[in-house]
């Protein structure tokens, strides 16, 4: 069904009309209270959104994460390296064996392995849903320095051995995941260099979405939570404004009252975790710590002064060449949390919908809303025919009372305007050429000027 189209001239209450029907004051009084209203509740609706994807379950904090327990993992990272054709084991082959093959011809080389397996996993090696060492890290890089590992290396070094140790700096090795790619998978990571000298290597592992879900606290920051040093920034919020609100810290208008331990927040200048996990900023003799302060003010401050990401795994690691092999020698353990997507849409589903009572809120105000579009669209369009139907009447209502005053005059007045409104329409406005290029012209003719422009809108000459 087609909607009418109503010029806003049709829906104008003029004051003349306001002073025949007094109830009309009425009607402007709803309109206005009408504007408040919307504006009320969209203000109410914008910040219903703004608490709902702000939101975080109590319940969550349990483990000091918004993770839950069957998501995270511990990835257990082995890392190895073997050692071929060494002097050492050129020696020993050439006394059990004829020389049929020179150690000149097969260089000195090693190889460095790291990989990672997750040791609660429920599936077993060989299963292909298995997820493997690469989807829960980000990047690898190994960094080396070569080194001699003590005297003994120097004395049994050959000339083979002579030509590595010059040397000294091997090229570094790195590894990133791109998102924008097909996804790589691997279990294990190796690096083969040649060499016969013991070399010095710092690793640096970077997991995956952990710069998201777990994040640093400072020292200060950590003291207000009651000494925890890791979560997310949802965690620290949640705790500083559940001491605010049990503390009755927070006024009607949003501000907080700042207590000593919140003035330790504010008073850092800049950002204040440090690498050891230190304030660089003292809370005491700052004169110009606020007594009060918006509470999005606050979690400003904690959120650009007190919170960093965690650092990366750093290992260092010595590469073995005096020994076959460091299989099982060492092993280090990552928390990590898994990489499927779809259980932590699911997760995150479930939570809102269940536990988020301000997405439960906007559920019903969409459903509420969508019942009423259509009902308050029909009383607009029944409000607008009445109007349109009152403007007209009053028009009538007009003629006929200045026809009973003075038939004469207004017939006469009423035949001049149509004579001009055709002039107007038609292009023939009997006005001087010479006198309307003078500027003076539009100053003296401004009401007749701004009724002709009226007329022309109104027939939609313009």
């Amino acid at each position: 069904m087609s909607s009418t189209v109503y010029h806003p001239t049709d829906l104008y209450v003029s004051s003349s009309l306001k002073s025949l029907i007094p109830e009309l004051k009425l009607l402007t009084d709803l309109q206005k209270r009408e504007v408040d209203i919307d504006r009320f509740i969209i203000r109410k609706k914008l910040e219903l959104e703004e608490l709902s994807s702000d939101y975080i379950d109590s319940s969550a904090f349990q483990d000091h994460s918004t993770t839950s327990a069957d998501n995270k993992h511990v990835l257990r990272v082995f890392i190895s390296n073997i050692s071929e054709n060494q002097p050492w084991q050129n020696v020993n082959n050439n006394n059990d064996t004829s020389n049929t093959a020179s150690p000149d011809n097969e260089k000195s080389t090693w190889t460095l392995r790291i990989e990672g397996r997750l040791i609660d996993s429920e599936l077993s090696a060989e299963d292909p849903k298995r997820p493997k060492f690469s989807s829960f890290i980000d990047s690898i890089a190994v960094d080396f320095n070569e080194q001699l590992k003590d005297n003994q290396d120097k004395e049994t070094s050959t000339e083979d051995n002579i030509s590595n140790t010059s040397a000294t700096l091997l090229s570094p090795v790195e590894w990133h995941d791109d998102p924008n790619a097909p996804p790589v998978e691997f279990d294990g990571l190796d690096i083969k260099r040649q060499g016969s000298t013991n070399t010095s290597c710092r690793i640096t592992i970077q997991p995956k979405n952990r710069t998201g879900d777990m994040l640093e606290y400072s020292e200060t920051l950590s003291l207000l939570l009651g000494g925890l040093k890791t979560g997310s920034l949802q965690d620290a919020l949640y705790y500083i404004y559940t001491f605010v609100i049990n503390s009755n810290l927070l006024d009607q208008n949003g501000t907080v009252k700042l207590t000593p331990e919140l003035q330790k927040l504010v008073s850092v200048p800049t950002a204040s975790v440090s690498p050891t996990g230190s304030d660089d900023g003292g809370p005491d003799g700052n004169d110009n710590v606020p007594s009060t302060l918006p509470l999005s003010k606050l979690n400003e401050i904690i959120s650009k002064n007190h919170i960093k990401p965690l650092p990366p795994v750093i290992i260092d690691y010595l590469i073995r060449c005096d020994k076959a092999s460091t299989y099982g020698e060492l092993c280090y353990d990552l928390i990590v949390f898994d990489s499927n997507k779809n259980i932590k849409e699911s997760n995150k589903d479930s939570t809102n919908s269940v536990n988020n009572p301000y997405s439960n809120l906007l559920q019903r105000y969409q459903i509420s809303t969508q019942n009423l579009d259509s009902q308050i669209k029909d009383q607009d369009n029944k409000l607008n025919s009445l109007m349109l139907q009152l403007n007209q009447a009053y028009y009538r209502q007009q003629f006929y009372k200045n026809v009973s005053e003075d038939p004469v005059g207004f017939l006469n007045k009423y035949i001049e305007n149509s004579s001009r409104m055709l002039k107007v329409l038609s292009g023939d406005e009997g006005f001087n050429e010479n006198d309307v290029r003078r500027s003076d012209f539009y100053k003296d003719n401004a009401d007749m000027i701004y009724e002709d422009i009226a007329i022309m809108l109104a027939n939609g000459r313009l």
